[in-house]
């Protein structure tokens, strides 16, 4: 793609692509350490009550547009 990179390419690309890999590792290791919640069924059902299906499968709802505007996004094994 580049038959010759100026200097310039190594001076701005390289410590960029640095940057955003230990930014990409950071996050991975945060999201990692934290818990799963599985909801108990009854809060399940209240939150799911007034909430408007944004998308589904086979298997039921994935997200939710809850009544205070927030979205909430379901996961499963």
């Amino acid at each position: 793609i580049l038959s010759r990179p100026k200097e310039h390419w190594f001076l701005l690309w390289i410590p960029l692509a640095l940057i955003a890999g230990l930014s990409i590792a950071k996050r991975r290791g945060s999201l990692l350490r934290m818990p799963v919640q599985t909801p108990k069924q009854q809060a399940f059902e209240a939150l799911r009550s007034g909430a408007d299906v944004i998308e589904e499968d086979g298997l039921g709802p994935k997200v939710l547009r809850l009544q205070d505007g927030s979205f909430l996004k379901l996961f499963r094994a």
